[in-house]
């Protein structure tokens, strides 16, 4: 099936997607479930919504090259220990893409093998790099299931890569 997508409608879903991303990171009912030295992971929910989950961490790289090594969909699968595949499917503008993510199955099969496809979004503001994702509705005609998958959904999530303050470091 063709692309029946405009550009234009491409730009507002990405627009879009940030400003969710953006407002689900600043919200303030964020509780810390896990802290290590090495990550923070916390969680936020509203009743009969799902749940959000955010995890810290800091690499000692610029957030260029980490948010290379992430967004590296060909060398996911190496990194990403749930992830059968990741693919390119479509080149929609300058730092736009449309991508398909594969997931393994889980809990030894009870939860099937997932697959994703997300119109994926990067926004560079100074030093600050962000990457939101969310999956369109069309997609679900334009790219059927691959047998063997479940179709998943993804809501607005995403990266910020951004590099730390003097006063971060201590």
């Amino acid at each position: 099936m063709a692309d029946t997508i405009s550009k234009g409608e491409y730009l507002q879903f990405a627009q879009d997607t940030h400003k969710a991303f953006q407002e689900a990171l600043s919200r303030s009912d964020w509780t810390v479930t896990q802290k290590t030295d090495d990550f923070i992971v916390s969680k936020a929910h509203e009743k009969g919504k799902p749940t959000l989950w955010k995890i810290e961490t800091t690499f000692d790289y610029p957030p260029e090259i980490v948010k290379r090594g992430f967004g590296d969909l060909q060398r996911r699968t190496q990194w990403d220990d749930g992830a059968a595949a990741s693919d390119l499917i479509k080149d929609v503008a300058p730092d736009m893409i449309i991508a398909r993510f594969a997931s393994k199955s889980a809990a030894g099969g009870l939860i099937s093998p997932r697959e994703f496809y997300d119109l994926i979004s990067i926004v560079h503001d100074g030093d600050r790099i962000t990457s939101a994702a969310a999956n369109m509705d069309q997609f679900s005609k334009l790219y059927p299931t691959t047998k063997g998958f479940t179709r998943g959904i993804n809501y607005p999530t995403g990266w910020v890569w951004e590099p730390l303050n003097i006063s971060q470091e201590s």
